[in-house]
């Protein structure tokens, strides 16, 4: 047991009503519903049942729109990333380089223009 200094009390609010989250998390067929996302986007579901893969569920475009493992794991296709990504990565070795070497340029600059003996 806590001991609380004199006048103090610990203070526990009560619930007020129902909580939605956790009436929609005790709907297992909504939390279901929920996870795999849009049932209008779908067009099939597959039960595959080997290699580790328990379902997929298909687009009506034919397209793979969730895969759900043995395991309750539930993936999802991601997008690659763009061209502009790739570029940025691969300009990081040249501004690596640039931005010191630029630097040091700089204060030499400055600094020979304290000791130039022609003004």
């Amino acid at each position: 047991m806590q001991s609380f200094p004199k006048g103090y009390k610990l203070d526990v609010p009560e619930p007020k009503g129902n909580d939605p989250w956790q009436e929609a998390a005790a709907d297992s067929e909504a939390m279901k519903a929920w996870q795999q996302g849009n049932p209008a986007d779908w067009q099939d579901v597959s039960e595959v049942n080997k290699g580790g893969v328990k379902t997929i569920v298909w687009t009506k475009d034919h397209a793979v729109y969730s895969i759900e493992t043995e395991e309750g794991e539930i993936l999802r296709p991601t997008a690659p990333p763009t061209m502009w990504k790739y570029l940025l990565g691969a300009s990081f070795p040249v501004l690596v380089f640039f931005i010191p070497w630029g630097l040091l340029r700089a204060i030499g600059w400055v600094g020979a223009g304290f000791f130039d003996k022609s003004a």
